[in-house]
């Protein structure tokens, strides 16, 4: 998901479940006609037409070395590729774990350092999951992908301390969770809007569970 301070486009929304579609003509109407009538086939679903995989080697190769572990974007991230890469339009994925999600966030990573070039320190990004052991996992990860970029990676997840500031303003990919930036955000708002508006691009994970009643709104 992107963030627009102003004019936000519509959102674009892509339901990945290559193996499922709904039937052409599942009305209330056409499921009783059918019933009714041995001689009516009951509706179909469609086939899926399958999506041209897109390969690793068509990116620059200071990024091929991010998408290393294979060789072409599997069918999920091929067909919303073209959507991260190409546009700044916010976009929602939903589609099962293991379909490789994540990559389709290091995607909208590397169209931002695309864009800012030589001032990708000028900009922030921000990750958010709502889990401290996923967001320990991205740190992992990214930092060893992406310190190559020049990118400064920084997690932050702790209780809110001064120090978490200075690393927010020193570091260029920050990794937190709902509640975390939640304080941050309303500090900085106050104390550094200028660091607020640097934020370039939000990446949000498991979205389904920041409005979990346990976690508190």
């Amino acid at each position: 998901a992107r963030l627009s301070c102003f004019n936000t486009p519509p959102t674009k929304f892509h339901q990945l479940s290559p193996q499922y579609e709904e039937p052409a003509d599942c009305s209330t109407q056409a499921l009783h006609q059918q019933a009714n009538d041995p001689s009516i086939p009951p509706p179909t679903a469609p086939i899926p037409q399958p999506i041209s995989l897109h390969p690793v080697s068509s990116f620059p190769p200071k990024y091929q070395t991010i998408f290393r572990e294979f060789s072409h974007f599997n069918q999920d991230q091929s067909e919303v590729l073209p959507d991260t890469l190409n546009t700044d339009q916010p976009i929602v994925v939903a589609s099962p774990t293991g379909s490789g999600k994540t990559v389709l966030f290091e995607l909208a990573i590397v169209r931002l350092l695309d864009q800012m070039q030589s001032s990708v320190m000028d900009c922030k990004m921000v990750y958010i999951a709502p889990i401290k052991a996923l967001c320990s996992e991205r740190y992992r990860d990214w930092v060893h992908k992406f310190s190559p970029q020049d990118v400064k990676v920084v997690e932050v997840t702790g209780d809110m301390e001064g120090q978490d500031v200075e690393e927010i303003r020193s570091n260029n990919l920050i990794i937190t969770t709902p509640e975390k930036w939640d304080a941050v955000s309303r500090w900085l708002s106050l104390t550094d809007p200028q660091l607020i508006s640097s934020l370039r691009l939000v990446l949000i994970d498991e979205v389904h569970l920041l409005n979990d009643k346990d976690r508190g709104h």
